[in-house]
């Protein structure tokens, strides 16, 4: 998944809110910042794909966002 969050200097304090509520939900997210196309700034996250579910309907991966595990954890 990838996500592009474009904004004006004058919203970098909303867009700072955005980026950290964000990188709460995707902890494993990767951040990249672009200041080449001003005034515009952007900052990209890109996040990998969650590992397969194992048969026993367990996530592989053990930091998968909410809903992934399974309840009974």
């Amino acid at each position: 998944m990838k996500l592009k969050l474009t904004y004006q200097p004058e919203e970098q304090e909303g867009a700072a809110a955005v980026l950290a509520a964000l990188s709460r939900l995707l902890p494993g997210a990767k951040v990249r910042r672009d200041k080449s196309k001003a005034p515009k700034l952007a900052v990209y996250l890109t996040v990998k794909s969650p590992k397969p579910v194992a048969a026993v309907g367990k996530t592989l991966d053990k930091t998968a966002p909410l809903g992934y595990n399974n309840p009974k954890e």
